[in-house]
């Protein structure tokens, strides 16, 4: 309540560009009334200051060292552009949605290269047409007009090459000024929420015109470049809406790929992470065929994937927020909004958003970590493979694998208690671990988990039988205490 009050004091008072700081208020405590949804509600109540107001929201962004702000106060006016464009789907406000459209319309493939802009056009006729439109509409405008339209079409591109400026700033080693990475990051959400908008993707081709110059080594940032990369080359025509078949994007794949060589596709594939990568002086081993099956197999790729994570992002930090996530940075996570690309789209997006929450779960649930002491944290005596059954066709992985796990459970009553509870088709982790450190050690919060806790596998399982140290079939009922070594099956 109290930023709503705030919020309609400042932008009532409003009226000159020069008041740099009254603008950074309204931004900041419109970027906090975000999370409680109900961003942008003030500008109802003042329907004719808000053009004005996004107006000098813009020039800010783009002149910020003119006006002598911090990269700390920049991120915050980024902030505030990123989610005035994702009022476009999250929140039916019009006078928003009028300002926002005119920044990835039509129209800002003006700056486009002249050859990429008709090869465009061609693509969809009726594309065509509108831009002969426009262009008359621009041939009668007034000077002052045709200023104002100008800005608005080049203001992404601008924002963009500043944006550059900023990540060539940062030093390839020593120390890294901090906002200046923060700043970086908001900015590659922002991209990544325009991409996921079908009414922003006019954008592609300037992200593409500029997506070779970015280079980092940051783990977090290449995350969210990746998603970037997914969602500006997803199966979907940016003109007219429709999904693009999976038949058609195969073969426009292979009309590209089957021109180039072996080595070139198994480097190709290499920085895909699908095969090692191949020294500059050797040839490939693989056949061309074999190449190009496999780089046209991700949709059989990402339906192979498991329905629940693995130790590769249970402790990812830059996916699952920690202890110590202050909220200031952001997170990369797939966007779930109101409106969604595709219905594959949607359910990609679920999936992610399903392992990520299982993620946060285990993490949230397992607070003792493996240096403290939990009465369910046994090790294993003794652990063997009893089945392997074959796999479905069409499928890699088998069907049921079936494992004896002995644990000694000579231990307090209290612990026997919690391990007598345990039925059939309950679920367990079994986890791997392999000390890097010494026991006890100090936990570094600016340092990855998994390196300094050791854990090398986690998997699931699920309990279909319990035997004690005689080889007798413990019944659930049985109600008395187990002695010596334990089998799990």
């Amino acid at each position: 309540m109290f930023h709503l009050m705030l919020l309609n004091k400042c932008l009532l008072h409003y009226f000159s560009e020069t008041c740099v700081a009254m603008m950074l208020s309204i931004c900041v405590n419109d970027n906090v009334t975000f999370y409680i949804l109900v961003f942008a509600s003030v500008f109802k109540h003042a329907p004719t200051h808000f053009p004005h107001f996004f107006k000098c929201v813009m020039e800010s962004c783009l002149s910020g060292e003119q006006l002598c702000l911090s990269l700390k106060e920049q991120t915050v006016l980024l902030l505030f552009l990123d989610h005035c464009f994702n009022s476009l789907v999250n929140i039916v406000l019009d006078l928003i949605r009028e300002q926002v459209q005119k920044l990835v319309s039509l129209p800002m493939w003006m700056y486009l290269l002249q050859m990429r802009l008709q090869q465009e056009l061609k693509k969809v006729p009726k594309l065509q047409k509108f831009w002969n439109l426009i262009k008359k509409n621009y041939e009668k405008m007034e000077p002052q007009d045709m200023e104002q339209v100008k800005k608005e079409c080049t203001f992404l591109a601008s924002f963009i090459k500043k944006f550059l400026v900023v990540l060539m700033s940062i030093p390839a080693a020593g120390s890294v000024s901090m906002e200046k990475v923060h700043c970086c990051e908001r900015f590659i959400e922002f991209m990544i929420d325009l991409e996921v908008s079908c009414h922003s993707r006019f954008l592609r081709f300037l992200i593409f015109s500029y997506y070779d110059k970015v280079s980092t080594k940051c783990k977090f940032t290449l995350s969210l470049l990746d998603m970037l990369k997914f969602y500006t080359g997803f199966e979907i025509s940016d003109q007219t809406g429709s999904v693009t078949h999976l038949t058609h994007t195969l073969n426009i794949i292979l009309v590209h790929l089957s021109a180039c060589d072996p080595n070139t596709l198994h480097r190709v594939s290499a920085y895909l992470c699908l095969l090692p990568v191949l020294p500059d002086a050797e040839d490939t081993s693989y056949h061309k065929e074999f190449l190009l099956e496999l780089l046209t197999n991700l949709p059989e790729q990402l339906n192979q994937m498991p329905l629940y994570p693995a130790e590769k992002i249970i402790w990812d930090q830059y996916i699952v927020a920690t202890e110590y996530y202050s909220g200031e940075g952001c997170l990369a996570l797939p966007k779930l909004n109101l409106q969604f690309l595709t219905l594959h789209n949607y359910l990609l997006r679920n999936f992610s958003l399903f392992h990520h929450g299982l993620n946060n779960s285990w993490t949230s649930l397992a607070k003792n970590g493996v240096g403290g002491w939990t009465k369910m944290a046994q090790s294993i005596a003794s652990f063997s493979i009893m089945e392997v059954t074959k796999p479905n066709i069409k499928e890699n992985w088998p069907v049921r694998v079936r494992a004896d796990v002995t644990l000694n459970l000579k231990v307090r009553d209290n612990i026997k208690s919690k391990w007598e509870g345990l039925r059939k088709h309950d679920v367990c982790f079994l986890i791997t671990v392999r000390p890097n450190l010494l026991y006890s050690t100090r936990f570094d919060r600016r340092q990855l988990f998994v390196d300094q806790t050791g854990v090398v596998y986690v998997r699931g399982c699920e309990v279909q039988g319990m035997l004690d140290d005689k080889g007798r079939v413990i019944e659930e009922e049985s109600g008395h205490f187990w002695s010596g070594d334990v089998s799990v099956n």
